[in-house]
């Protein structure tokens, strides 16, 4: 066989294995647990992200030795409360992307506002008004997204096996630099 018949033979080859790769390991789905939690919102996936910068991956020295590899800003649509369906969305600037994650976290002292904690979790914004709400999930609360999206969520299996999970992420001052160049 030439060089010609050799490439279309390796090239075959290649893509049969490709093929089968993607068989074995379908893409991962997007998580959409937003987990309420203190110290700075994260995301695990790039999807979640309205607005982007890839940064210098930065392993955070605050001790949770999560590895953040990029910053930006996610609107995240929610009901308001259980009693009042309407559309709120919320903003959510200087989000860390942290793939690692084992899920999303959401600050909401950063937004302002008050919260409730009661059954539900209740946010209100600096009008008093009803913002957001979360329930629980796995012993945590879950932010409410509108329409109640499924994808992909690590929380109950780490919980069955047994594991300590410490969601909160927060930032020191040189993590902060190095994240956000400030």
């Amino acid at each position: 066989m030439g060089e010609i018949g050799e490439y279309w033979e390796e090239n075959k080859a290649y893509k049969k294995r490709k093929l089968e790769r993607r068989k074995n390991n379908p893409p991962k789905q997007r998580c959409f647990d937003w987990m309420i939690t203190s110290g700075i919102s994260y995301a695990k996936n790039r999807s979640s992200f309205k607005t982007y910068r890839h940064i210098r991956p930065v392993t955070l020295s605050s001790g949770t030795g999560a590895r953040v590899i990029g910053v930006g800003s996610v609107e995240l649509k929610v009901p308001r409360s259980p009693d009042n369906p309407e559309v709120n969305t919320l903003i959510l600037d200087d989000v860390l992307h942290i793939p690692g994650a084992i899920c999303n976290g959401f600050s909401p002292q950063l937004l302002g506002g008050s919260t409730s904690f009661g059954d539900p979790l209740q946010g209100y914004d600096d009008d008093k008004q009803p913002s957001y709400y979360a329930t629980t999930f796995c012993g945590l609360w879950r932010l409410v997204l509108n329409g109640n999206p499924e994808g992909e969520t690590q929380l109950a299996e780490a919980r069955r096996n047994g594991s300590k999970l410490s969601l909160s992420v927060y930032i020191n001052e040189e993590d902060e630099e190095h994240i956000f160049g400030n």
